[in-house]
């Protein structure tokens, strides 16, 4: 969501987008602009020879820099933007939702670190996701919404859990060929990554709703200095939205974050406040 604009949920016809880390999977973005019955596909990155596999525990992430030594809330608002046929955007006055992010230890001497999201109305959802910090591998999560409610327990490539939804409830456990991420890491993804202008990755997300993995790129922009600190930039895609997000180098925090919907070209920024 943090997790993943938000908190990035993705299901077919209805999605909850965890901009993680702003993130994670409102129920949300994605819900709002993605039309009902689209699927995902292998992002087309994948087979380039410069791509590599993001994997947890991967030496390509540093999992120390974005963690909550104590506990740590943000804010975010999301905005809507409209764009015309010269590529000009609006930013709406008023915000269209508003995420709360908290970080905090599980214990005082564990590894363990929850996450959670929490989108305001009338877009409520709620995410819980507890995770290894050296390794950034998913544990245990909980994501709550008007319509649904999912309970997972991941153990590297397998994921078993019940999903509850408005038909009834639907075990769940399921065994891939690699190790996984929630998708309602994507923004821990994204803050935790050892930047390096260029780099370009194929992350296995295993899609809370969708209850099925999905193999996503992230991709190392490059970097400009500002007065403070130096800001990156790095893009997500799959084949429904693009996200691209602006992060601090010095506190690893996105500072915003926009997703454009690659068929309407509608697009979603979330600002942190």
């Amino acid at each position: 969501m943090r997790r993943p604009l938000p908190g990035h949920v993705a299901a077919r016809g209805h999605r909850t987008l965890r901009i993680r880390r702003l993130g994670r999977r409102v129920e949300c973005a994605a819900l709002l602009l993605c039309a009902a019955g689209c699927v995902r596909h292998a992002a087309a990155a994948a087979s380039s020879p410069h791509v590599d596999a993001l994997l947890p525990g991967s030496p390509h992430l540093d999992a120390t820099l974005p963690m909550a030594e104590r506990d740590d809330t943000t804010a975010a608002s999301v905005f809507v933007l409209f764009r015309d046929t010269a590529a000009a955007v609006t930013t709406s006055a008023t915000p269209l939702a508003e995420r709360s992010d908290h970080e905090s230890r599980v214990g005082a001497a564990t590894d363990r670190i929850l996450v959670t999201t929490a989108w305001s109305p009338p877009y409520e959802s709620y995410d819980s996701l507890t995770i290894d910090r050296p390794t950034l591998r998913p544990i245990e999560e909980t994501v709550t919404s008007r319509r649904a409610r999912y309970h997972y327990r991941y153990d590297n490539a397998r994921v078993v859990g019940t999903a509850q939804l408005e038909s009834g409830s639907v075990a769940v456990d399921r065994t891939f060929d690699e190790r996984v991420f929630a998708f309602n890491e994507l923004e821990l993804l994204v803050r935790s990554l050892r930047y390096h202008a260029g780099d370009r990755f194929v992350v296995p997300l295993f899609s809370e709703a969708d209850r099925n993995v999905e193999h996503d790129t992230l991709r190392v922009v490059g970097s400009v200095s500002t007065a403070r600190s130096r800001v990156w930039t790095i893009d997500f895609a799959d084949p429904v939205i693009t996200t691209r997000y602006r992060v601090d180098e010095a506190s690893r925090r996105i500072l915003d974050a926009t997703t454009v919907q690659r068929k309407s070209g509608i697009g979603f920024r979330m600002r942190q406040r």
